[in-house]
């Protein structure tokens, strides 16, 4: 367990607003509030799962976890689509040997719980069979030839075939998966004239589109047609009449990581699967009575407050937005910020930007600097202009999470534009709405626009005849690893976009290096951070030197590097021999020889031809990336025992 005042779980999603999500983090909220776990949930952008805008800016986010004790990482796979970052939360895990879950979608080196889709849609059919005696049944699949929809036929045909029945060709159709086709092929079946006894449809938003065409036509479900879906979304419960369907059960899912967590034995490694599957929710248009506990006043209140406080974020944020155009410095967001969220004192907020955005020098050691934008804590206001390493990443994290009676959840997102970031955004909440994820989305977005904006005048008025110069050196600053003078990530992902779409690379050969330093941890604890950070800016160099001639190189941060080298024919050098040349080029290094630790690392590469087509090369480059890292934790594997040795010699 962590050493904070309770174990603390840390969440990573995309569009958790998003029915599915809200759901699980939700029943997560309330399970841990039980067992007296704290939840910290990292949300990316939608959009950069989507088209990958903005991804680079996402790193971010994940490096604030390098040192937060945690005791477990769930991914929710779904939604956070990105191998780049799965794996790399994925290496951080391992380094610090956090037991990782990845539910919805099985993943590699995690714990994994997913439903099984096809079982649980037999259940279904087996109700519609046994329950109601329908023997002619029609199903409204999903896309042709998608994996989700033709299972879900499959499962149709198997459960029907138990009781000697059979899903004919012409009671099957294909909705996509929404409204409008659905409705389509539901209009054929009525103008048909030949009406089955059910319809089964591969999701709810299906069966509702369903219901509703067959009302229209004057058809009642469920006394002249049964109507079911699947994933048990809430239209599907308001609608006339309430649809059947099948539910996740979240809280077995939820229940299986807080276990595995509380009795997790050490010796047992940190992989498996486990299989659920989802409830069977009968309900009025198959003709079951369905459950009583649904309170549509309540749920109604609740829309309409929703849409209030829509209208008050945009009225609000609108204004931060305004003020932004006149302020003189970033700092002076935090009085407009106060006056527009004050409005929701009872949550905790903290905006924190980079140091950079104030006119700061990058702190002298490594990692980032976090200036306070703004924190309101339950309505106390205070520490704007605060700075703290990106270790800390919350200052009074543990009076935070201790405090029982304010919070269980935080919620963090960044604040980017771009893949430029700016910094973070958190917010608490001790029992989380839809709307309240909602609204911290919201808050985000306007933040960054805000900063965005202030950004650009205060340049327009203080920079006006430097203006190309401080973009150029803005530029490099996002680039550049202020403490080796390499490429970081982001530099470094930029130059090889360019390099696989520079028509003259085409045909030539990529070889990607992955590059981990041995040994940082113990150098630094030995022998203070300075030698730490003198050992980092050796490698650094000899790196560059390796990849001078016709590649680049980066730094990711902490120990962890990489370079590309850009060849006619395939570089086939092994980790060794690549280790010799850095080597070489350290102990040309006459005050690096007379250190007392040796400075080596371990090293992984992956190799492919440059193709014209982006789409390919994307996938190549995750690819190149994802083999260069497990190779170089088979190469550090290897020869860390030797390194240790050499250590303790020292």
């Amino acid at each position: 367990m962590s050493n904070l005042s309770k174990p603390v779980i840390a969440v990573f999603g995309s569009a958790l607003h998003s029915e599915k999500e809200f759901r699980f983090i939700s029943t997560l909220e309330r399970a841990c509030e039980e067992r007296d776990f704290f939840v910290l949930a990292f949300s990316f952008s939608g959009e950069s799962m989507m088209t990958g805008q903005g991804l680079e800016a996402e790193f971010t986010l994940i490096n604030l976890i390098r040192d937060i004790p945690l005791d477990g990482i769930v991914i929710m796979r779904e939604s956070l689509t990105s191998l780049m970052l799965v794996d790399e939360i994925l290496k951080l895990a391992k380094k610090r040997d956090i037991p990782v879950f990845s539910v919805e979608k099985p993943t590699a080196g995690c714990i994994n719980i997913t439903f099984d889709y096809k079982e649980s849609f037999k259940m279904m059919i087996r109700h519609v069979v046994e329950e109601h005696k329908c023997t002619d049944i029609a199903m409204i699949a999903g896309m042709r030839n998608n994996e989700f929809s033709d299972e879900r036929i499959e499962a149709c045909r198997e459960a029907l075939a138990e009781y000697g029945l059979e899903l004919k060709e012409n009671r099957l159709f294909y909705g996509d998966f929404w409204e409008r086709p659905t409705y389509d092929v539901t209009r054929q079946i009525i103008e048909s004239g030949d009406i089955p006894q059910a319809i089964c449809c591969a999701n709810d938003a299906m069966a509702v589109t369903v219901t509703q065409a067959l009302k229209e036509a004057g058809i009642n479900v469920p006394e002249d047609v049964l109507v079911t879906g699947f994933d048990g979304i809430m239209s599907g419960q308001l609608n006339v009449p309430p649809i059947s369907t099948m539910t996740p059960d979240y809280q077995k899912e939820v229940d299986i990581i807080l276990d595995h967590i509380c009795n997790a034995d050490p010796e047992t490694g940190q992989s498996g699967s486990e299989g659920l599957c989802y409830v069977l929710n009968p309900n009025r248009s198959c003709g079951c009575t369905g459950p009583l506990d649904l309170n549509i006043e309540a749920i109604v209140s609740e829309l309409s407050a929703g849409f209030s406080d829509v209208y008050w974020v945009m009225e609000g944020m609108n204004r931060v937005v305004s003020d932004a155009s006149g302020v003189d410095s970033i700092d002076d967001l935090s009085y407009s910020i106060d006056k527009q969220i004050g409005m929701w004192i009872h949550n905790f907020y903290h905006v924190a930007v980079f140091a950079e955005l104030m006119g700061k020098s990058p702190s002298e050691t490594s990692g980032q600097t976090y200036r306070i934008l703004y924190r309101n804590d339950n309505g106390s206001y205070g520490k704007t202009g605060d700075e703290y390493s990106e270790q800390v990443f919350l200052p009074g994290l543990d009076s935070i999470i201790s405090d029982r009676n304010l919070r269980r959840m935080l919620i963090i997102r960044m604040l980017h534009t771009g893949n430029i970031p700016y910094g973070y955004y958190v917010e608490g909440f001790k029992e989380i709405t839809n709307r309240d994820i909602h609204r911290g989305e919201e808050f985000a977005t306007f933040i960054s626009t805000a900063i965005t904006v202030a950004l650009a005048n205060i340049r327009l008025r203080h920079l006006n005849h430097r203006l190309q110069e401080a973009n150029n050196e803005i530029e490099n600053i996002s680039v550049t690893d202020y403490l080796t003078g390499i490429l970081n990530r982001r530099g470094f992902f930029s130059k090889v976009r360019e390099a696989v779409t520079d028509p003259a690379n085409f045909g030539r050969y990529l070889s990607l290096f992955s590059i981990d330093m041995d040994g940082l941890k113990s150098i630094n604890d030995k022998y203070g951070h300075d030698e730490g950070d003198y050992a980092i800016s050796i490698v650094a160099d000899a790196i560059r030197s390796f990849s001078a001639r016709n590649g680049f190189c980066s730094r990711y941060g902490g120990d962890e590097f990489s370079c590309v080298i850009i060849t006619d024919a395939p570089l086939e050098l092994s980790a060794d021999e690549v280790r010799d040349r850095l080597c070489s080029v350290i102990r040309r290094v006459p005050e690096a020889a007379k250190k007392p630790y040796p400075i080596t690392a371990s090293i992984g590469s992956g190799c492919h031809i440059i193709e014209s087509d982006p789409i390919v090369m994307n996938r190549c480059i995750e690819e190149m990336v994802h083999t260069a890292d497990e190779a170089m934790y088979r190469d550090k594997k290897n020869k860390q025992q030797h390194f240790e040795d050499l250590l303790k010699d020292q």
